[in-house]
């Protein structure tokens, strides 16, 4: 499944940006019309994979890409960490980013504090969006709808759409990011339109599928 989007930002965000060992900044803006440029490294305490630098431990697979265990480092002392494994054990990495994150949340004012909070909690809907709308599927499953023939759909996807609907409708929005908001607004507007229509002139269930008419 890999490091989700919240986890991305939670690390980055409650890092400052910067290496949790020599306090580099990971993320340097070199012109004011270019991107920043990314040169810190989402490091795993122990490793994604067994074979890996402290890998040998009862942590699940999915556990291994969750916040709790990742560091943000340079590229320097990500590569000494994992060459000196005996100097740089699980326990010692814990307590290196404790303190980084410690000693970033008391450099941090107010409005940086907030602002962390907030890009966490959009990362939160993004995720469930993600999720909830089949996005990685989004192709696959709206091309039944789309397609020449009966419109269908799966019942569980369509049931994911129904709760996607009253999640975004649920959802408290700080008004940081006007744009994101609108473009969440304006696709459950879309999506209740869709939903509504489907169920009105559904014409038939095939076992875990919906068929509606063709009008």
């Amino acid at each position: 499944m890999g490091i989700s989007i919240k986890t991305h930002k939670m690390l980055w965000g409650r890092s400052g940006n910067k290496c949790a060992i020599c306090k580099t900044d990971l993320a340097e803006d070199i012109a004011e019309t270019d991107d920043y440029s990314i040169l810190g490294e989402e490091a795993h305490i122990i490793a994604s994979e067994v074979i890996g630098p402290r890998g040998k431990s009862a942590l699940s697979t999915e556990a291994r890409d969750k916040y709790a265990n990742l560091i943000l480092l340079c590229q320097k002392h990500h590569k000494i960490i994992d060459d000196h494994e005996d100097q740089y054990p699980v326990e010692k990495l814990q307590e290196i980013k404790n303190d980084h994150v410690k000693w970033v949340q008391a450099s941090l004012n107010p409005a940086d504090i907030e602002k962390q909070r907030d890009d966490e909690t959009y990362a939160t809907y993004i995720e469930e969006f993600v999720n909830l709308a089949g996005i990685e599927d989004w192709e696959g499953w709206s091309s039944f709808v789309l397609s020449g023939g009966q419109p269908e759909i799966y019942k569980d996807r369509f049931e994911a759409l129904q709760k996607l609907n009253g999640y975004l409708l649920s959802r408290i929005w700080s008004k940081r990011y006007p744009k994101l908001e609108f473009a969440f607004q304006n696709f459950r507007l879309i999506l209740n339109d869709f939903l509504e229509v489907f169920a009105k002139y559904l014409d038939k269930s095939d076992g875990e599928v919906y068929i509606t008419e063709k009008f």
